[in-house]
């Protein structure tokens, strides 16, 4: 699941998803919080009689490292990748990729310094 904000508590998340007839719990896959949700935190949804599970991971755009924040953390972890000093996979990518098409380029790294700028 992307577009989620930063900041996001996971409290309204499993409210705001309004499931009916089970059960939904978000657990800690990265360096988030324990209230707030990132890049690469698990939802399990459940039905109501335990038997069957459904699991989605979250991202949250722009952050890269999977606190829950966007920051300048994440715009270093960008840069890093797109100099080739280290190599962002998985979830990252995903939240790397601002674009959405599959590649990570300087037109990710101009949007995520927009991000932090407040610009959009």
């Amino acid at each position: 699941i992307t577009d989620i904000p930063e900041n996001t508590l996971k409290e309204t998340f499993i409210t705001n998803l309004n499931v009916v007839g089970g059960t939904a719990k978000i657990t800690k896959n990265g360096s988030s919080s324990e209230t707030t949700i990132g890049t690469g935190d698990v939802i399990e949804i459940t039905d109501n009689k335990g038997e069957e599970t459904y699991t989605y991971y979250l991202c949250i755009k722009g952050d890269l490292n999977g606190d829950g924040l966007i920051n300048l953390v994440d715009l270093s972890w960008l840069q890093r990748h797109l100099v080739f000093i280290s190599r962002l996979e998985g979830y990252g990518f995903l939240a790397a990729d601002l674009n959405g098409d599959g590649n990570l380029s300087l037109v990710d790294l101009s949007r995520l310094q927009r991000k932090l700028l407040k610009l959009d």
